[in-house]
C-alpha cells in the first residue's frame, strides 16, 4: 500500500474512536465549567450544584444530531474541569443547543433537551 493511504486508513480508524466520545463524566466528576462568549471572556463559572449538574446530565444525554461541519456559528466555548480527565473543551451554540468536542478531527455535533439548554443559556447570559 502507499504511505498516503496507509494514514488516510489510521486517521480514519482514531477519528472513528475519538470522534464520537460524548460526554461520558457525571456531574461528581467536574469540579466547575466555565463559559466563554464569543469575545473569549468568562461570562460565568459554575462549581457545584444544582445547574451544573443538570447541564452535565444533559450533555450526557444529548442525542447525535449532524457530523461536525466548517462554519457552524458556535456562539460559546465550555471547559469542563474534571477531577480524573482534566479540562476538557467543547463548543456551544446557544440558538440551537448544539454541541460537539473541540478537535481538530471531524467530532460529532449533539443537541442538548430543552430544560438543559434553557438551564445553559441562561447561564450563559451576561
Amino acid at each position: 500500500m502507499k504511505p498516503r493511504v496507509i494514514l488516510s486508513l489510521i486517521l480514519a480508524i482514531i477519528s472513528f474512536f475519538v470522534g464520537h466520545a460524548k460526554p461520558t463524566w457525571k456531574a461528581g466528576d467536574i469540579s466547575q465549567m466555565k463559559i466563554w462568549d464569543q469575545a473569549f471572556v468568562v461570562t460565568r463559572t459554575m462549581s457545584a450544584g444544582a445547574e451544573l449538574e443538570a447541564v452535565v446530565a444533559g450533555m450526557r444525554a444529548a442525542k447525535e444530531v449532524a457530523s461536525a461541519r466548517e462554519g457552524h456559528p458556535w456562539t460559546h466555548k465550555l471547559d469542563f474541569d474534571g477531577n480524573e480527565q482534566g479540562t476538557q473543551r467543547w463548543l456551544y451554540d446557544a440558538t440551537s443547543g448544539e454541541f460537539t468536542s473541540l478537535s481538530k478531527l471531524a467530532t460529532p455535533i449533539y443537541r442538548l433537551d430543552d430544560d438543559a439548554r434553557r438551564i445553559l443559556n441562561a447561564a450563559a447570559s451576561p
